[in-house]
């Protein structure tokens, strides 16, 4: 979360391209997904770890958690590149605990399947 905040915003613009390619370009796609492949093993599993040892809630499915934190990472990243005021970055990381900490509002059901 620091990090993409800290981000050179001229450097994002190539994050944003990034995302247009993906969309436009079947080839480039294909790579993409290969490159994912590689890497979403390891996130799921840190989250999954999390999830155990009580860092994460673990009432919602790990590919969940994983596309809620992406959200709010890209949403930064969209906001820094186009040179907007961000909010602060504890702001954020306190929202985001109470979102899927352990502590976060298990009083409603799950919309998702864990």
């Amino acid at each position: 979360m620091r990090e993409v905040v800290e981000l050179d915003p001229a450097w994002l613009s190539v994050y944003l391209e990034l995302f247009r390619r993906v969309r436009n370009d079947p080839g480039f796609r294909g790579r993409i997904e290969e490159r994912q492949k590689e890497f979403a093993p390891a996130n799921r599993a840190r989250i999954e770890e999390a999830q155990r040892n009580g860092e994460f809630r673990d009432d919602i499915a790990p590919k969940d958690l994983g596309t809620f934190v992406n959200l709010v990472l890209n949403g930064l990243a969209l906001q820094r590149a186009g040179d907007d005021e961000l909010p602060s970055t504890e702001l954020v990381l306190s929202l985001l605990d109470d979102a899927i900490g352990p502590r976060a509002r298990r009083g409603t059901p799950s919309r998702t399947h864990a």
